[in-house]
């Protein structure tokens, strides 16, 4: 009271009728942002009771509304492109929202789409907590693997530790995509990387090329197909190269 006095004494009616309309708008504007918040957080709550994977319990609602959120999807089947924009604007393009983990794995229905919708909000927003990400089974092509190759070299994924992109149908346009962000350093954290069962690959010179040069500096664990090349690479950098050793590729990989 005492301050809006001093304030009354000091300005002329001109200037306290515009700091009162100024206060009204934002008002407004605050009421506004609260009320979009507020459903925000409902689509968020209803896209994880409608998609989250019932048997997981390490994600539970008051995870969300306290902003920390361990999302698991994972085995769920239930998530397409249309839930991959919602969660892409509610969830990774809102700063109320820390996302530590997304596991999306066994999702087929998510596909190129749904992953460049994801690869596109973490660009806008860079992902500063995000640790895991599992795409496993989400029928992820080359645009998918492109979008995120995009994304990993915009450092919007700096601490990243283990990312799995297994059973899906990427081929060696996305890999070398893939490797191109990773020569340029993306991925600096990147502890494990499973690359297994994508049966369109069938060159991976480009990936041995990439850890001969010192890509991802942090590398522990490779899950892949590939031949002695591959191998050898990965000795050199004391990577563990999980997978059976392969003949099938081209005989430079």
């Amino acid at each position: 009271a005492l301050v809006g006095a001093e304030l009354a004494n000091a300005l002329s009616p001109g200037h306290l009728t515009a700091l009162a309309s100024t206060c009204g708008a934002l008002q407004l504007a605050l009421r506004a942002a609260v009320a979009e918040l507020k459903e925000t957080r409902r689509e968020v709550s209803a896209l994880l009771r409608r998609c989250s994977n019932p048997r997981k319990t390490e994600y539970t609602l008051a995870q969300a509304a306290a902003g920390h959120v361990d999302v698991i999807f994972g085995g769920s089947k239930g998530l397409d492109a249309s839930d991959a924009r919602l969660m892409a604007r509610c969830l990774f393009g809102n700063a109320c929202f820390s996302v530590n983990n997304l596991w999306a794995y066994d999702n087929p229905r998510l596909g190129d789409a749904g992953i460049a919708a994801l690869a596109r909000a973490f660009q806008r927003r860079p992902q500063q907590t995000l640790k895991c990400l599992s795409l496993t089974e989400t029928s992820m092509g080359d645009a998918g693997v492109c979008a995120l190759a995009a994304t990993m070299a915009a450092d919007a994924l700096p601490r990243l530790t283990h990312l799995y992109l297994n059973q899906n149908s990427i081929g060696d346009e996305g890999l070398k995509a893939f490797c191109a962000a990773i020569v340029k350093g993306a991925l600096p954290k990147l502890e494990v990387l499973d690359l297994q069962e994508n049966g369109r690959i069938t060159d991976a010179q480009a990936l041995v090329s990439a850890l001969a040069g010192g890509a991802l500096p942090c590398l522990a664990v490779l899950r892949f197909v590939g031949t002695a090349h591959l191998k050898a690479a990965c000795e050199a950098r004391a990577i563990i190269l999980n997978c059976k050793l392969m003949t099938t590729l081209h005989s430079n990989a």
